[in-house]
């Protein structure tokens, strides 16, 4: 298989820089045929005329538009059910997370009524509602039946999975939600017909991309993560036929300095080179100076205003940084995934 490479050769001049060995690439066999942030694309110079022209010419659609296209034996386009995320801005933060913490707790009791051998029943459920119905008259926040049934549903399924992972023999058991997890999330039964979630108890949010029409009705995650809201909503997306013999092979190498190399016998295209050297290692070196300063703040009084302030102002920073480093990731891995080439 063809691979690319370079030839560095030391040559002497007399103009040397701090008495140094001056370094000149001769030659090389292969030339840049595309190159961006996150791509770049090498062809070979004795097959430079036959590359195909088509790719050049051929119409990017954006990662949400774009169909899947796998192998098939049918003629026509199908329709597969996925999931799409979604960014939101809720209009009143303090309700959403007043949910998250109601999700959790309905979640937890019912565990911990299944772990003492408690089985599902009508009666179970009634008491698992009338529970969260108190403590929230006591807490003076608002009561949403729908999301104690869907934690009490969730429970349910997770009891079901821990039995049969046990009966295949592998360890398996029911744990809580911890609050401190990085990830925070609850399940909405059924999307209203505007397209908002609970939009009598939340007050509605702003969704950043069109939500499908296929979506209304059906059941929604909320997920709260480094300070960003995001729902999952169910997209119908087709499927397009594609003959086996139209597809190709290539070699992928996972690297250090470049995240992916593919090759095949007629071209090579890296991607993500300097990746993390110039958009994650500046991230990492300032996450890691606001958790020293965080580290340094726990010795502090943490009665003081200024520290609360401080550590605050802190948390807030490291949730953006965290989001931008997972974002940038995140969004490499869907340009791989989705390039055609």
């Amino acid at each position: 298989m063809w691979q690319p490479h370079q030839i560095e050769l030391p040559e002497h001049d007399s103009h040397l820089l701090n008495g140094l060995l001056q370094q000149k690439v001769s030659e090389a066999n292969y030339h840049e045929e595309e190159s961006n942030f996150w791509k770049k694309q090498i062809v070979p110079n004795n097959l430079r005329n036959e590359v195909p022209l088509l790719r050049l010419t051929q119409k990017h659609l954006s990662l949400s538009e774009r169909s899947l296209s796998i192998p098939i034996t049918e003629n026509e386009t199908q329709n597969v059910i996925t999931s799409k995320k979604i960014r939101i801005y809720p209009e009143n933060e303090l309700l959403w997370f007043t949910s998250l913490n109601l999700f959790r707790s309905a979640y937890k009791v019912s565990i911990e009524f299944m772990k003492k051998r408690r089985k599902p029943s009508s009666e179970f459920r009634t008491q698992i509602c009338d529970w969260c119905k108190l403590e929230c008259e006591e807490n003076e926040t608002t009561y949403n039946s729908n999301l104690v049934l869907a934690a009490y549903r969730k429970a349910c399924d997770t009891r079901t999975a821990v039995i049969k992972k046990r009966i295949k023999g592998e360890k398996a058991s029911m744990s809580f939600m911890s609050r401190n997890a990085p990830k925070q999330y609850f399940v909405v039964p059924k999307l209203s017909p505007n397209k908002q979630i609970f939009p009598r108890i939340l007050k509605g949010c702003k969704w950043t991309e069109n939500v499908p029409n296929e979506a209304v009705g059906k059941t929604v995650i909320v997920t709260f993560t480094n300070g960003q809201w995001f729902a999952s909503v169910k997209l119908n997306q087709s499927v397009e036929p594609v003959k086996s013999e139209s597809l190709s092979i290539v070699a992928l190498d996972p690297g250090v300095r470049t995240f992916q190399t593919a090759f095949s016998g007629k071209e090579a295209v890296s991607y993500g080179e300097g990746f993390v050297n110039n958009r994650l290692v500046p991230l990492m070196l300032e996450l890691d100076a606001l958790l020293s300063a965080r580290d340094k703040l726990h010795c502090e009084d943490k009665s003081k205003q200024w520290v609360k302030d401080r550590l605050k102002n802190i948390n807030l920073r490291r949730n953006k940084v965290r989001a931008r480093q997972q974002n940038l990731v995140a969004d490499l891995h869907q340009r791989v995934a989705y390039d055609k080439w």
